[in-house]
């Protein structure tokens, strides 16, 4: 396939994508899934076009990335359209075949020197692209894969201390290690790398801001209780979570036991109970041949709402004010919750 075939199948698959994204249902969940999908159908013949209008190597090289991704982001909103079954699996298919295709070509542009490629082999012997994608860990990341274990140090000589040396200091120097040095280490983390919402791949040789600030909260995770004693306390939990940077009102009821894996990313109104054992997940990471993609987008619960015992919610789900979640209830992400549903 030459460059102008390639470019008019790009432009064709964008306005495959415009023409069902029309008949998509009317409402607020079908507008935002079908707005993401279209930009990123959209993005894959632009970034194709700009390639082929590339002043250098690397330049080139980047549209062609900037492609890919947007294939692979339009493959997860199709997913979504299907699972979420708000267009028929008939209509996708064809779609979703085609974005494969396009997905492939592209990957195999890059390390080979075919004529029959996207571009002229005088170009592309003179790159040296690995066949497969680097895995390594940048240092930083490798710091903070770490940092649980450096937690757990820290504490374990603050209570050597404690036992040592009874007393109101070496008490402080325990619940500082615990709970103190943890959230200032996120805090300066968010500082330098803050996450940001949306896609992203944490294959790749830079640095992921949302594997640090996992890394950081991770110690809550392992070790619920250190969370748990805190919802004891009226308002203390809540107090914690707006230090993480959440966005949290007041006269929530906690249950004590819960999971909650990026503090950050949530948002909860007034009055709203969490039920037993719900977990509150502001991202999903999801296999993507030799990567792995990362969605990370704010949970937010409206005023008066309830949330049933072991509901599990995911990244970008809204809860309108005074919704009911039933028990056991798995809300997928970006879903959207109104009183009536």
């Amino acid at each position: 396939m030459n460059q102008e075939e390639f470019q008019l199948r790009t432009k064709n698959f964008a306005l495959e994508a415009i023409r069902l994204a029309r008949s998509l249902p009317e409402n607020s969940t079908a507008a935002e899934i079908g707005k993401q999908w279209v930009n990123c159908a959209t993005a894959v013949g632009a970034h194709y076009r700009a390639a082929r209008r590339s002043r250098s190597r690397r330049e080139t090289l980047t549209y062609l990335n900037h492609l890919a991704t947007k294939a692979e982001e339009c493959l997860y909103w199709i997913e979504l359209l299907r699972e979420s079954e708000l267009l028929p699996e008939s209509d996708l298919n064809n779609l979703t075949l085609e974005t494969r295709e396009i997905l492939t070509l592209t990957a195999e542009a890059l390390p080979r020197h075919s004529p029959d490629q996207l571009f002229p082999p005088s170009f592309w012997s003179r790159l040296n692209f690995p066949a497969k994608i680097k895995t390594g860990m940048t240092p930083l990341s490798t710091f903070f894969s770490f940092f649980p274990l450096l937690v757990m140090g820290i504490a374990l000589a603050a209570f050597l201390f404690l036992c040592a040396q009874p007393g109101l200091f070496s008490l402080l120097v325990l619940l500082f290690s615990l709970y103190g040095f943890p959230l200032l280490v996120y805090r300066i983390h968010q500082y330098f790398y803050p996450v940001k919402e949306g896609i992203s791949y944490l294959r790749r040789r830079q640095y992921s801001p949302w594997w640090g600030s996992h890394q950081i909260q991770l110690i809550y995770i392992a070790f619920p209780a250190l969370e748990s004693l805190l919802r004891l306390i009226p308002g203390a939990f809540s107090l914690w979570l707006r230090l993480w940077g959440a966005k949290v009102g007041r006269g929530i009821y906690w249950m004590p036991e819960l999971e909650i894996a990026d503090r950050g990313a949530i948002e909860i109104g007034d009055r709203a109970v969490i039920g037993h054992k719900v977990g509150i997940y502001s991202h999903i990471i999801k296999p993507k041949k030799q990567d792995l993609m990362l969605y990370v987008k704010t949970v937010k619960i409206g005023n008066d709402a309830f949330i049933g015992s072991a509901s599990r919610l995911g990244p970008g789900v809204t809860i309108s004010d005074g919704s009911y979640i039933p028990v056991t209830s798995d809300l997928f992400p970006n879903k959207k919750i109104n009183p009536s549903a």
